[in-house]
């Protein structure tokens, strides 16, 4: 999503650059990097339509801009381009799920053809290339999956010859990957389908929305698909992700990144739009595990002996229940521990209050009932959902620490507050839970961490 230097969502005109994943470095990762051409340095493209970079790529005989004036409609396209790249002999470059090697470059009288050879980067079984591939300074060709198109695959990306040197075997090129027919049926009777849908790496990639107008850009979802067991997707096997493996996340949550801190303990009321944008907080790269696959055997049973009474003794009989809640498989997460996450289930409860404020004083926007239910999980805290322990046996946290827990009414912030002692009396006094016979701490546990709170 393109946004302002106060973190607002903006629309940007075509031709403005941007950061947006599309590259892979390293193998097995999908689109794990910015930089195109493996320089260490971050590659920005541009945010263009068939109109602006005047090429008709999908082959449709239409000149197509990003979007229209009705929004979110599927009928949204955008071109991502990498201008100006600089090539040498044997040099490559990475967009999305295509790669282009130049091969030489020749001179046949005033003009200059550049050999390429022009393959899919999908891995996941054999490749599909174009070879010794001949284009002209100042000429385009398009490309489906590494092969010119056709009337049932239409192209998607293109590659221009913007200069050549003979003398140095060196090519300035223009590459652009075409995504759009966000409502197409992937693989499909729909020629154009594979403006949504592409592999990287042995990833696969679903573009699901795109927000433009006229040849205005806001932003693209790409959703990524990690399946557990062997999959063959248009020919080609997407990479399975064991227990245990750290799963693929685009740039740049795969390395060193800032985050707004978004999800929070507690309620705030907001006076302006900042208000309701969390501080920006350095995060270190997102490692993903999934744990465990299984189902849980307690969504399955039965009841028996249900008397039935009637009047007439002879209809007299006992009845038995079974209940079998699905889906009942699942999978468990490990989640970075350094931050909060909202969790939305798929349940529903009528007694449930949303309350949406827009910066006025005067009220909310809205008040409603019944939606579905959510609460925020501390992935510091090794109690899943079900309260079952999670992995061997820990030692307990003293005292200072599990009251600064947000699930214990903390602020996380490794700092003895006023209200998180006030919660250790009070939990006390009551004689809750971590305190009396199965509890934590005792009552010397308590008048230290008082006098800690005293003691500053």
């Amino acid at each position: 999503m393109a946004v302002d230097d106060e973190t607002m969502p903006i629309l940007i005109g075509a031709g403005s650059s941007v950061l947006i994943p599309m590259a892979s470095q390293e193998s097995g990762n999908g689109l794990d990097s910015f930089d195109a051409d493996g320089d260490g340095v971050r590659d920005a493209v541009r945010v263009e339509s068939e109109q602006t970079v005047g090429i008709d790529i999908d082959g449709d005989g239409v000149f197509e801009p990003m979007g229209d004036r009705t929004e979110l409609n599927g009928d949204e396209s955008v071109v991502l381009v990498l201008g100006n790249k600089y090539m040498t002999k044997g040099g490559k470059i990475q967009l999305f799920d295509h790669v282009v090697t130049l091969r030489d470059v020749q001179v046949i009288g005033l003009n200059g053809n550049v050999i390429f050879d022009v393959c899919d980067n999908e891995a996941g079984g054999s490749q599909r290339c174009t070879t010794y591939d001949q284009i002209a300074v100042g000429q385009f060709k398009t490309y489906h999956r590494g092969r010119p198109g056709t009337a049932a695959e239409r192209p998607t990306f293109y590659l221009r010859v913007l200069s050549a040197d003979a003398v140095d075997d060196t090519a300035i090129v223009e590459v652009g990957r075409m995504f759009g027919q966000t409502y197409a049926n992937i693989g499909g009777t729909n020629p154009f389908w594979s403006q949504k849908a592409f592999m990287v790496d042995g990833v696969f990639y679903n573009v699901v929305a795109i927000k433009a107008v006229d040849n205005c850009f806001k932003y693209i979802t790409f959703r990524q698909k990690l399946p557990k067991m062997p999959i063959k997707l248009y020919g080609k096997h997407l990479e399975v992700w064991d227990e245990g493996e750290i799963l693929p996340e685009m740039p740049p949550f795969n390395m060193d990144h800032e985050i707004l801190v978004d999800v929070q303990s507690t309620w705030t009321r907001p006076y302006s739009q900042q208000d309701k944008i969390g501080p920006k907080e350095p995060r270190g790269p997102l490692e993903i595990t999934y744990v465990e696959e299984d189902v849980e055997e307690r969504f399955k049973g039965e009841l028996r002996e249900i008397y039935n009474e009637s009047l007439n003794p002879w209809r007299e009989y006992w009845n038995v229940e079974w209940f079998f809640t699905q889906p009942w498989q699942y999978t468990a997460f490990v989640m970075p521990d350094d931050q909060l996450y909202l969790l939305t289930l798929a349940w529903y409860a009528p007694e449930s209050e949303i309350t949406i404020w827009d910066h006025d004083p005067d009220g909310p926007v809205s008040v409603y009932t019944g939606e579905r239910v959510k609460f925020w999980y501390d992935a510091g805290d090794n109690t899943d959902i079900y309260v079952n322990r999670i992995g061997g046996e820990q030692e307990e946290p003293p005292i200072a620490v599990w009251y600064d827990m947000a699930a214990h009414g903390g602020n996380g912030d490794a700092v003895i507050d006023c209200d998180e002692v006030i919660n250790a009396v009070l939990d006390f006094l009551n004689e809750d839970y971590p305190y009396g016979p199965d509890g934590l701490f005792g009552q010397l546990d308590l008048i230290g961490y008082i006098m800690a709170y005293i003691n500053g």
